[in-house]
Parts: C-alpha cells; sequence; structure tokens
C-alpha cells in the first residue's frame, strides 16, 4: 500500500507557535505566524487586512520577518493602501535588525 505524502503545512497544526491565546498575550513570533497563516491561507481563510494587522503587531515589537512581510503587503496594496514610501521604510528597518543581529 503506498501512503500519500503528508503536507505538513496544511491545517491548523502549522501554527505551532501562533494560536490565538500567544498572540493574543503578545508574543511576536506567534502574531507572526498567524501573519503568515492568514497572508497565505494555511489552516485559516486568506485575508490580507488580518495578515497585515497581525504582521504590524509583531513589527512594533522589532520582528524583522513581520516588518518585510508588512513590507511587502504595503508594496502591493494588499490588506492596506498601497504606499510605496511605508514598504521601503517597512524593508530598511529589517535591515537594520539584520545588522545589529550580526554585531
Amino acid at each position: 500500500m503506498v501512503q500519500q505524502p503528508v503536507d505538513r503545512l496544511a491545517g491548523p497544526r502549522f501554527l505551532k507557535f501562533g494560536d490565538q491565546q500567544a498572540a493574543d498575550a503578545g508574543f511576536a513570533p506567534a502574531q507572526l505566524s498567524l501573519g503568515y497563516a492568514y497572508d497565505v491561507g494555511t489552516g485559516v481563510d486568506a485575508d490580507d487586512a488580518l495578515a497585515a494587522e497581525w504582521y504590524r503587531k509583531a513589527a512594533e515589537q522589532g520582528l524583522a520577518r513581520a516588518q518585510a512581510s508588512l513590507g511587502y503587503l504595503y508594496h502591493g496594496g494588499n490588506g492596506v493602501p498601497l504606499d510605496f514610501a511605508l514598504a521601503a521604510d517597512q524593508r530598511i528597518d529589517e535591515r537594520i535588525g539584520q545588522a545589529h543581529r550580526q554585531q
């Protein structure tokens, strides 16, 4: 009997760090995870506005990946107003965060 491959990213189990309680409590990695889930529709219905909301919460805590993801949403006008200047600012914040970690 041949088993079908399992999509480990499908469904709510993907949200191991992104459960609603941890995100609501302010845990930035959980907020990033929920943002990603809503961004791509993994385990939840895709919703760019909710993705932006969760990315923003994590970005405000200095999480570089959330800053970059939020910047990409602003660059495309997905779930937020199209704003190239703000998109560029989000990416600059990510680079600053990466440079700081390398020191």
